[in-house]
């Protein structure tokens, strides 16, 4: 979301550095665990969604039902001390005031996740497009009430209006969506849900796995940051690992539209046609993402230090290695194994990343400290992608029309120029 961009660069000049990192130690809980939860209720729905379209308020009710189940032992857990095994996983005794704020945060975002699949399916983008506005206005607001709660409230105060941020922010399109599509609450009450709740998990549990992998490997720089160093450093290691997050949302985006076509071509057979329409979207989205990374290295130091203030000048290295993992987030690398139903595979991978982040974060830390922390993500996000590639038969496919496009050429050339400058 922008307006969390907006929150970060307002919190990190209003905010003391610790404030700050615990903000960010928030963000880091949300993305660390939320997805763990869901056991890929919302994937799942998302496939039989593209699949089976005229059985789809069937799959809304069912998924809706198991994700209010989850939520049920979630909140479970979290009364009786889950919450203190996370505290100590961070190294943040502050978690624990978030109890019972982590189960609502799953179920808001839960169902966020499985309208947003709902209303891409549908085509109903517009509503995505309105909601976004209304979270604009609305983040606004709440970031100047945390601001002045941060100078006039104590700081339990701050903590909770800061987790009721996520949790107004990730509501309102779904709720946009229920008011315009008044009667679909009432047509999934009427409608038989009877039927197998496991095609949902046969389909969505190997991509929760893939999942659960992959946002710990995403996550995992942080994590050893936070449990090496103090609050101090992990804000400045955050500011710097600070990945344009435009960029995955407008290749989520595009790569969500298409999904529904590919796994359609998959289905008719068509593959030669779905992984031209794979490299035509990818080299689409390139040609948005690349020159902005460029502007980015280039101007990497006086944008940290304008945006962020001098405080976190340190973070200007981190920042510029971040910069080159965002080459890869010019499409959803993955995306045919997905389309084609072997979720299996994008497990496999999905360990492969994190094992070879774990491996190369932890020898590249000994050398380069917590600069080497970021190598080894970038590492182990050219594997797999390649990996990936390869498995798909794409790898040729990509390098002709992706890399050695001209334009293309020139600003991956530019861009590793300006790194090392």
């Amino acid at each position: 979301m922008v307006i969390l961009i907006i929150a970060d660069v307002v919190y990190a000049r209003m905010f003391s550095t610790e404030m700050f990192g615990t903000w960010k130690q928030l963000a880091l809980l949300i993305n660390l665990v939320i997805p763990l939860m869901s056991l890929g209720i919302p994937e799942g729905f998302k496939y039989y969604a593209a699949l089976d379209r005229t059985n789809i308020t069937a799959h809304l009710g069912r998924v809706l039902a198991l994700t209010a189940l989850v939520f049920t032992i979630v909140f479970f857990l979290f009364s009786f001390g889950a919450v203190n095994l996370i505290a100590r996983l961070l190294n943040n005794a502050g978690i624990i005031h978030f109890k019972y704020m982590v189960p609502v945060l799953f179920l808001v975002i839960s169902i966020n996740q499985i309208f947003r699949n709902l209303m891409i399916n549908n085509q109903q983008t517009g509503i995505l497009l309105n909601s976004a506005v209304v979270i604009l206005i609305a983040g606004v607001f709440l970031i100047f009430l945390n601001v002045y709660s941060y100078h006039f409230f104590p700081e339990n105060v701050l903590w909770i209006l800061l987790a009721l941020m996520f949790v107004v922010l990730f509501s309102i399109p779904s709720i946009m969506y229920l008011v315009k599509e008044k009667n679909i609450l009432r047509d999934i009450k009427a409608t038989d849900l009877t039927g197998s709740y496991r095609n949902y998990f046969k389909i969505g549990f190997p991509i929760f796995v893939a999942t659960f992998i992959g946002v710990i490997g995403a996550n995992l720089d942080k994590a050893l940051v936070s449990s090496l160093t103090d609050v101090k450093q992990f804000a400045v290691y955050s500011v710097g690992a600070f990945e344009i997050p435009f960029f995955s949302m407008i290749s989520a985006s595009v790569s969500q539209s298409i999904f529904p076509q590919l796994v359609q071509l998959y289905n008719d057979k068509s593959v030669k046609e779905a992984k031209a329409l794979w490299l035509k979207t990818t080299l689409r989205v390139t040609y948005i993402t690349y020159p902005i990374i460029l502007f980015l290295m280039i101007f990497a130091k006086p944008l940290i230090v304008l945006i962020f203030t001098d405080k976190y000048v340190d973070g200007v290295f981190i920042f510029k290695t971040f910069l080159l993992i965002g080459l890869w987030r010019n499409g959803y690398y993955g995306g045919l194994i997905s389309a084609s139903g072997k979720t299996k595979w994008i497990t496999l991978y999905s360990a492969i990343s994190l094992i070879s982040n774990i491996t190369f974060s932890f020898l590249m830390y000994k050398v380069m400290g917590i600069y080497g922390i970021a190598y080894g993500a970038l590492m182990a996000t050219v594997i797999v992608a390649t990996l990936q590639l390869a498995h798909e038969r794409l790898l040729g496919g990509w390098f002709r029309t992706i890399i050695l496009n001209r334009t293309v050429l020139i600003l991956v050339i530019l861009i590793l120029i300006f790194y090392f400058i």
